[in-house]
Parts: C-alpha cells; structure tokens; sequence
C-alpha cells in the first residue's frame, strides 16, 4: 500500500508540473517566476473543483466505477501529449 501512494505522489507531482514547465521555458527569465506562480495557481483549479464533486460521483459509482470512469477521462489528455511534447523532439 505505501508503494501504491508513493508512486501516485510521484505521478501526481509530475502531473501537475508539466504544465508549468513548457511556459516558463519559452519566456523571459525575468517573468518566469511570476508566470511559474500563475500558472501553479491556475493549475490547482481543476483539482479543487471537480475535487469538490468526487465524493457524490464516489457514491452514485462506487469504487471502482469512479477510478474506471477518471481513466477514461485521463486518456485523451495523455494521448494529447504525443502532440504536445514528444519525446524525442529537439528543443
């Protein structure tokens, strides 16, 4: 179980990083720190709204239905990354 948390701590961390990085690097440096501040705090929307809705969707679905229906809606958002940083691509 402490594995299971670490590396969902882990993901999440890097999850909600990645959005930070592509911005801060393609700006001045002397606004990165205010951009990496905004958009920390934009980042954090999400979470704390539909946040706020997971424990009714939690009830209605149940476990496993709930964390069935998060993968699906996760996917097309990984798929997007294909798109948005490829792996091998050169800077």
């Amino acid at each position: 179980m402490h594995t299971v948390i670490l590396v969902s701590e882990y993901l999440l961390t890097l999850a909600y990083n990645e959005p930070l990085e592509r911005p801060v690097a393609v700006t001045d440096r002397e606004l990165a720190a205010t951009q990496f501040a905004l958009f920390s705090a934009l980042t954090a929307v999400p979470r704390t709204v539909i946040g706020a809705f997971t424990g009714v969707m939690v009830e209605h679905l149940g476990w496993t239905n709930f964390f069935l229906v998060c993968t699906v809606l996760a996917i097309p958002g990984m798929l997007l990354l294909f798109k948005v940083a490829p792996w091998n691509a050169d800077d």
